[in-house]
């Protein structure tokens, strides 16, 4: 129901560093989606109080504090979303109808139009279908929640935390991005009047004051996406829960250590793998893979300097019946110049060793294979006309890719200590069938080692 949210490991621990404290009232500045707010409550003792700005913070933290919230369309956009008035009429209708649009943000433009193209408005039309039900249990929900605010401050929390009594407790995940508030809600800002309130960006002067004013209390606990070197003392937890997830630092008052580490669930593979000696035999298939056995994989043959994502699609590339590599994909796709038909291939690889020295070409061509594409359209619900991917290099072109895919982007990565570029590619999916795919490769890739 909430948007976002702290990883449950973060939660764990915050809620073990609230439970020694010896007070009954606790603070929240910058609430977010009430992460904090309904770890908290399940302690059953704590007065909690709540701030932050964003439209969708103050929606529900109005709410649970059993405040007025007013929530209108915007004159400009009242013919083109006119259907949704009467889902403003109450507070928790309001609410309700947030969430829900809140899911559906990328359907619509900066200008506050749904997206013209034939993918967000299928979308939209399934929505406009649905929309009844979905509303209807949404407010349920909202309305069943146990949780409830003893205030909601719309407004800057650096200023709203020298106004806290001295012996309440201050808990506070700070904004990490610039201008966080403004674009994560941007959509929604655009489509609503609302009361909105006036604050100034969290900048470095103003986060040092803020840090400064919470820890001088004897209750505290902030979250980090970065190591605070001078707080090293007050570290009560270290948080990553994925591979690519945002690390998150955790310093409190009081508290013991602790550190959560990705973990992934492996699963042996039942099929043989091509090596040293073996031929590439006809015919070439996919076999799709659960998601232990792609992680089992991808961490014996992947490179180690890329970091690896959880997968939609996970999919075995067998020559005859020898494994000799896989490619997975993933659903969400987002990226400035690419269509929505547009699909993500997350990864790519060949087994090793083998004595085909170019093997990672041939897993490229099934991956552009039109039984490859069926497989996406079916995992993405929709239909599919390009493939796009990224490569980490310390070379301007990847050959790998190169004739196989059209050079996007390139970008250089300083900050990235083992490679020197990041480079996208895009392709069209469904070139050519399986068996096209082997014949292509072999006549300009299939050479062995000499």
């Amino acid at each position: 129901m909430f948007q976002g949210t702290i990883p449950q490991a973060a939660r764990q621990i915050l809620s073990e560093v609230a439970q020694g404290w010896r007070t009954d009232t606790a603070a929240i500045a910058c609430s977010g989606n009430l992460t904090i707010e309904r770890t908290l409550h399940e302690h059953q003792r704590f007065t909690l109080h709540s701030c932050d700005v964003s439209i969708y913070s103050c929606a529900l933290g109005a709410y649970f504090a059993r405040q007025p919230f007013r929530l209108s369309l915007k004159s400009t956009h009242v013919q083109e979303w006119h259907w949704l008035q009467p889902y403003l009429a109450s507070q928790s209708d309001a609410l309700a109808t947030l969430m829900l649009l809140s899911n559906l943000q990328q359907g619509i433009t900066s200008a506050g139009q749904i997206a013209n193209n034939a993918y967000y408005r299928r979308l939209w039309a399934g929505y406009r279908q649905q929309w009844d039900d979905l509303h209807a249990r949404t407010v349920k929900r909202i309305e069943e929640a146990p949780l409830r605010l003893a205030s909601f401050h719309a407004g800057d929390a650096v200023d709203w935390l020298p106004t806290l009594p001295a012996d309440t407790a201050v808990l506070s995940f700070p904004p990490f991005f610039a201008k966080g508030y403004a674009v994560m809600w941007a959509k929604l800002e655009v489509l609503f009047d609302w009361d909105a309130p006036a604050y100034q960006e969290i900048f470095e002067a103003r986060r040092q004051q803020f840090l400064r004013d919470l820890m001088a209390r004897d209750c505290w606990l902030i979250g980090t996406s970065y190591p605070i070197d001078d707080y090293a003392p007050y570290l009560r937890g270290r948080c990553q829960t994925t591979n690519r997830g945002v690390p998150l630092y955790l310093y409190a008052s009081t508290g013991t250590a602790r550190v959560v580490v990705p973990h992934q669930m492996t699963a042996p593979l039942p099929y043989q793998t091509i090596a040293p000696g073996d031929n590439i035999a006809a015919p070439l298939r996919l076999v799709q893979l659960t998601a232990p056995q792609f992680r089992a994989l991808r961490s014996r043959y992947l490179n180690p300097t890329i970091k690896p994502a959880d997968a939609a699609l996970a999919l075995g590339v067998f020559a005859g019946d020898k494994l000799i590599g896989a490619f997975a994909m993933n659903k969400s796709f987002q990226q400035p110049g690419a269509a929505a038909d547009t699909l993500y291939l997350l990864s790519d690889f060949a087994v090793a060793p083998t004595d085909y020295p170019r093997l990672s070409k041939l897993i490229l061509h099934a991956a552009l294979s039109h039984e490859a594409k069926i497989y996406a359209e079916r995992t993405a619900g929709r239909r599919v006309r390009h493939l796009f991917t990224t490569a980490f290099t310390n070379n301007p072109v990847s050959m790998k890719y190169r004739g196989l895919f059209e050079l996007h982007s390139r970008k250089e990565t300083p900050a990235d200590p083992d490679h020197k570029f990041m480079l996208n590619y895009i392709a069209l999916a469904g070139q050519w069938s399986l068996d096209e795919a082997l014949s292509r490769w072999q006549k300009k890739h299939g050479a062995k080692h000499d």
